[in-house]
C-alpha cells in the first residue's frame, strides 16, 4: 500500500513540475456532513461535522490536482455501544467548466485512503481498519475575488467497513485562497 501512495504522489509531483509556468497553488478549509449506508441504520448514527483541509495546484484554466485531509463524522453503533473515529486522505484530479465569469462547476476523480479507529468498544475486540477506494465528486465554486472563492461539493466512495460494503457520501462547503 505504501508503494501505491508513493507512486500516486510521485506522479502528482511530476505533473506539478512539468506545468509550473501556468500553475497556481491554492489552499482551503471546509466543513460538512457525511452519511454512511450501513446496514445498521436504526442503531448507527454519524455525529459531529466533517472538517477538511485542501491543498491544490492549478495545471491551467481547466485542470487541477488536489490533496485533502479530512476528519469524517464519528460513527456510533448503539446496540453494541461501539464508536469509531474516521480520517481520510485524498488525491484527486479536478476538471473545471466555466459557467459564467466567476462561477465554475467541477468534477473530480481520485483515490482516498480511509482509516477507522475504534474509540469505545464496550470491552469488545475491534481492530483498526484502513481502506483505499476510488472517489468521485462534483461541485460548484464562486470566485469572490481573483484569489478567494467559496465552494460546495458532494463526494461519494464505497468501502468495506464492519464486515459490510458501505457507501460514504460527503457534502461540504468551504473557502479557498489562491497564492
Amino acid at each position: 500500500m505504501n508503494k501505491l501512495i508513493r507512486s500516486v504522489l510521485l506522479a502528482a509531483a511530476s505533473l506539478l513540475v512539468s506545468h509550473t509556468a501556468s500553475a497556481q497553488v491554492y489552499a482551503g478549509i471546509g466543513a460538512g456532513k457525511t452519511s454512511w449506508s450501513l446496514n445498521c441504520t436504526s442503531t448507527c448514527s454519524a455525529s459531529k461535522p466533517d472538517v477538511h483541509l485542501t491543498l491544490g495546484y492549478d495545471l491551467g484554466q481547466e485542470w487541477s490536482v488536489e490533496g485533502r485531509f479530512s476528519k469524517l463524522s464519528d460513527i456510533t453503533e448503539t446496540t453494541r455501544q461501539w464508536r469509531f473515529r474516521s480520517y481520510q486522505t485524498e488525491v484527486a484530479g479536478l476538471r473545471r467548466f466555466m459557467v459564467q465569469n466567476n462561477l465554475v462547476t467541477f468534477g473530480k476523480f481520485g483515490v482516498t485512503y480511509t482509516r477507522f479507529s475504534p474509540q469505545e468498544t464496550n470491552g469488545a475486540t475491534v481492530e483498526k481498519s484502513n481502506r483505499f477506494s476510488p472517489m468521485v465528486g462534483v461541485g460548484l465554486a464562486y470566485k469572490i475575488t481573483n484569489l478567494v472563492a467559496v465552494r460546495g461539493e458532494i463526494e461519494t466512495r464505497q468501502i468495506r467497513f464492519m464486515e459490510q460494503n458501505s457507501k460514504i457520501t460527503s457534502v461540504s462547503f468551504g473557502i479557498q485562497k489562491a497564492f
